[in-house]
């Protein structure tokens, strides 16, 4: 099998042979900007707990809180 040389492909294509790793999502999709907050020991806690509870992966879990809260104001 041959394979086309680094300089035929587009920024961002993989070759042919090394497809490993995450799928470029479609620029609609990409998200790319960033919360950040601190919290104390309880605080993280309380939510830590309220994540595992909702069988949620931690960053779906805040962006579904926030996106809620934010629609409630």
């Amino acid at each position: 099998m041959t394979t086309k040389p680094a300089s035929e492909f587009k920024k961002g294509q993989m070759s042919e042979t090394n497809k490993v790793g995450r799928p470029i999502l479609p620029k609609k999709e990409k998200r790319g900007k960033f919360v950040s907050t601190r919290l104390s020991p309880p605080e993280y806690d309380e939510i830590t707990r309220a994540i595992r509870e909702s069988g949620d992966a931690k960053t779906e879990w805040v962006r579904k809180k926030l996106i809620a809260a934010a629609r409630r104001a």
